[in-house]
């Protein structure tokens, strides 16, 4: 009977969520996606502080698996180990990205050697779809030689935007800028001939 009181006694308290809630992330990750996330998760648990890890994936991981954070979002190869529950994993279009101004903006079947002749823009070697690039140039005996490294994936938006190179990054990333080039397009196209 004590046993029936004590489920009866969880079950009537509160069930709003409380506590603290550790995200570990990459910072294209964290500028481009979590924003909403948080938004939303705060609207529903607004009894749940969040703190957000900014580092690579490997430390995350180190972290996670030493109880320092409760959950990772990255962008990796797969992954599995027995202590994780993974609850989500989808592939992400990691692109060559560059401002519409460009001079090969508008122009179709380049070949990778085109591309990386140009000034180059990269995340820190850190990042896994950085080292996805150089292991595909080096099958072919190629390599990258950015101008710039960072690991501010809104510093490289922003010197794409001003025609400062070529970069390589998830579309996420820039899905902002392109949905903005398209509807200037379409608000171009029609406009009416004078």
């Amino acid at each position: 009977m004590g046993d029936l009181t004590h489920v009866k006694n969880i079950l009537s308290e509160s069930s709003e969520l409380t506590g603290r809630l550790v995200i570990g992330t990459i910072e294209s990750i964290c500028a481009s996606l979590l924003p909403p996330l948080v938004q939303e998760f705060h609207r529903l648990y607004p009894g749940v502080n969040v703190s957000i890890v900014i580092d690579s994936p490997d430390t995350l991981l180190a972290m996670m698996n030493n109880n320092a954070i409760d959950i990772v979002y990255f962008l990796d190869r797969r992954l599995d180990d027995t202590k994780w529950v993974k609850v989500m994993e989808k592939p992400e279009n990691i692109i060559f990205a560059a401002s519409s101004r460009h001079t090969y903006a508008n122009e179709t079947g380049l070949e990778i050697d085109q591309v990386i002749s140009q000034p180059m823009i990269l995340t820190e070697k850190d990042a896994s779809y950085r080292l996805l690039l150089e292991q595909y140039l080096a099958a072919d005996g190629k390599k990258v030689y950015p101008y710039l490294e960072i690991g501010n994936t809104e510093f490289i938006i922003r010197l794409l935007r001003e025609n400062g190179g070529i970069s390589f990054l998830p579309e996420f990333t820039i899905r902002r800028e392109m949905k903005a080039f398209i509807e200037l397009v379409r608000n171009v196209e029609e406009m009416p001939d004078f």
